[in-house]
């Protein structure tokens, strides 16, 4: 009897978190009110006597993820250590019978869809759904994307460890929106996030050891405890942040919808701390990339605080109300196809290599400064390109030739003239970022424009990008081509009126990336 239960992987949860989450989503229908918990931050004292590495230390703090996903929507998941295969195979098909599934964890080393397979050990969760005669086991993998795929018996008898069974109750579905989200942020006020934060962020000044929290990471970076619980706290205030649009759903506060906005973003400012951290992994680590690190751990404790502050304030203006439209998409419909469009030659900015014509460990592409770059094909080399009414010139691509901006402060020069806003062709590497463009006017003033702009990785864009164009991906690291397409977007800004522009300075971020410029009067 194969289940039919898709998989549903949420940024911010673990391999063994996404089985229960899907299995959720597809019993309960929902599940976002089990984030209630995830705004937090944990930085344990090291054991007596002993230093130890800050990565094992760091923490999410979100340990009661389970307790909140059974409480809220009604079922009960039991997990077992096998003492045989044969039980575990015993459990699936009377799961079955029932009509339910069954989580399975296998050390990545015989997980044969695992890029750890026959190389490193680790754990990993997925959801059997069926199982056939010879016993290989159809599962789902979130984590990985995979849908329905085999996982063979001679694998799984040697990496079999842990089960999980879930028993469904009935569940009312009717919540006290507002109570729910006033219990969350008084547990908030009464946590030790910011104290934490503080002492992690004193250790990482005075202590940060690169070559022992990241030793070995080059082959195995999901290995080094301090990238992968970092990342894992990033996801977290992604959590929160669909708690809180979830919630908000329901109470119609426009305070909350900014607050979302700002877990997002501050999501991504972990992520660029981490992003340094990893191009030291792989061209090597500086002071430079220590204290650019630090500097955005220092932010991202100040803007937290401001976040809960914010949080707080939103909790006393409760009352309905409408959201206000989004600024940055006012006069959207103005645009027509007459519209007259200015593209900016940008060859003389270029200062990295996107694009390579094959699959080459040895060619000079490198979009991401760690190893990974487009493949040529399908790319609209040199064409002018659409989306709606977004218009670019794409740039010419040549092997060894840079091909867009990695930003770093450049200012680029426009032919002077009034303009009344901006298209932008980008995508980000190693996170999803937001910054501001200077607009420098022919008479000395300036003006800012937000830019945001999601992981080249992403399936969807994170902010209210277009995706424009995918295409696939090589890892000259591991010397594979990507399963999954990347993506460069489209980005729509409008100027605070109409402006009459002299050159325009781009933030000081080199994971943003810009292949073209169009500016529109």
């Amino acid at each position: 009897m194969l289940l039919n239960i898709p998989p549903v992987h949420v940024e911010g949860l673990n391999c063994r978190e996404d089985i229960f989450f899907s299995v959720a989503s597809h019993y309960r229908g929902e599940y976002r009110l089990a984030f209630s918990g995830a705004f937090n931050f944990e930085y344990l004292p090291p054991e007596p006597g002993e230093e130890g590495l800050m990565g094992k230390r760091i923490g999410t703090g979100n340990n009661n993820l389970q307790d909140l996903l059974e409480m809220h929507y009604g079922f009960k998941i039991s997990t077992v250590k096998a003492e045989t295969v044969g039980e575990i195979l015993n459990t699936i098909n009377e799961q079955l019978k029932l009509g339910y599934p069954t989580a399975i964890s296998i050390n990545t080393y015989w997980c044969p869809w695992s890029r750890n397979y026959q190389k490193h050990s680790l754990g990993h969760t997925c959801l059997a759904l069926d199982i056939d005669g010879s016993n290989n086991i159809v599962c789902i993998d979130p984590v990985a994307g995979l849908n329905h795929f085999k996982l063979p018996y001679a694998d799984f008898e040697k990496g079999y460890a842990f089960y999980s069974t879930f028993h469904f109750e009935e569940s009312s579905g009717a919540f006290d929106y507002k109570a729910i989200l006033s219990e969350s942020v008084e547990k908030i006020r009464q946590s030790n996030i910011f104290n934490n934060l503080e002492s992690f962020i004193i250790d990482f000044t005075t202590r940060f050891n690169f070559e022992d929290e990241f030793r070995g990471a080059r082959s195995n970076i999901w290995g080094a405890l301090f990238y992968r619980n970092l990342m894992y706290v990033s996801g977290s205030r992604l959590l929160y942040s669909q708690f809180i649009d979830h919630i908000n759903k329901n109470l119609q506060n426009p305070c909350l919808d900014d607050i979302v906005n700002d877990f997002q973003n501050v999501s991504t400012k972990w992520k660029v701390a981490i992003s340094w951290l990893l191009k030291g992994v792989y061209t090597g680590y500086s002071p430079v990339i220590h204290d650019k690190a630090l500097k955005i751990f220092e932010d991202i404790l100040k803007e937290e605080r401001n976040i809960l502050s914010k949080l707080q304030d939103a909790m006393d203006n409760s009352g309905s109300a409408q959201n206000e439209e989004n600024a940055k998409n006012t006069g959207f419909d103005i645009i027509t196809e007459e519209t007259e469009c200015t593209f900016i030659d940008l060859k003389d900015m270029f200062n990295n290599i996107a694009f390579h014509s094959i699959c080459s460990k040895d060619c000079p592409a490198d979009f991401t400064g760690t190893g990974h770059y487009f493949l040529t094909q399908e790319a609209p080399d040199g064409q002018i390109i659409s989306l709606g009414k977004m218009r670019f010139e794409f740039p010419v691509l040549r092997d060894g030739v840079c091909d867009n901006i990695s930003c770093s402060s450049q200012t680029i020069p426009v032919p002077t003239g009034e303009y009344r806003g901006i298209f932008i062709l980008g995508s980000s590497e190693w996170g999803n970022y937001t910054e501001h463009m200077t607009l420098n006017h022919a008479g000395g003033n300036r003006d800012t424009v937000r830019i945001d702009l999601s992981d080249w990785a992403a399936g969807q864009p994170l902010y209210d990008e277009k995706v424009i164009w995918k295409g696939k991906v090589y890892d000259k690291n591991e010397g594979r081509l990507y399963y999954n397409l990347y993506s460069i977007f489209a980005v729509q800004r409008f100027f605070p009126g109409t402006v009459k522009l002299e050159s325009i300075t781009l933030p000081q971020c080199t994971n943003m990336h810009i292949f073209a410029i169009t500016l529109f009067k």
